[in-house]
């Protein structure tokens, strides 16, 4: 008995070691990117909201992000990635309420006005507040934006 007691409590911290230890180590944190408050800038001949030289979509500064209001948006993305063909997929939290929503899922289409990559896409917002958005290319955390919504 005393036998198995000893196995057991040897056993235990051991498969707590392995478990903690293989995780994949991909957190937001761990990967560096921390939200950015989303500003405006100008590509080409049109204003965006987002990144500047990284993401971004078209909305003229006297225009606002409305909530249960749904339009038409088109994303750009910049870098040194091959994005054309990968998955486009931006996830929102309302910071307000934390209700968690997919904004945009979409496929990433060649070079456009200035930028590497473009995604057209319908963006609908559930509600008011500061939303953080996590944009993801490929399946991979590529940037978070935050923009508010009225």
């Amino acid at each position: 008995m005393k036998k198995n007691l000893w196995f057991m409590s040897m056993l235990i911290p051991f498969i707590l070691i392995i478990l903690v230890s293989c995780s994949n180590g991909t957190s937001e944190e761990e990967q560096g990117i921390e939200t950015k408050e989303a500003t405006y800038f100008k590509a080409d001949n049109y204003t965006m909201l987002g990144e500047e030289n990284k993401v971004g979509f078209i909305l003229n500064e006297n225009e606002d992000l409305v909530a249960n209001k749904p339009n038409k948006y088109m994303w750009h993305l910049w870098g040194n990635e091959d994005f054309e063909e990968k998955d486009f997929k931006v996830t929102g939290v309302n910071l307000d309420t934390n209700d968690e929503e997919t904004i945009v899922t979409s496929a990433i289409a060649g070079p456009n006005n200035g930028a590497d990559a473009h995604i057209p896409s319908n963006m609908n917002f559930p509600s008011e507040g500061v939303w953080e958005l996590s944009v993801f290319v490929g399946g991979e955390l590529f940037e978070k934006i935050s923009v508010e919504v009225l």
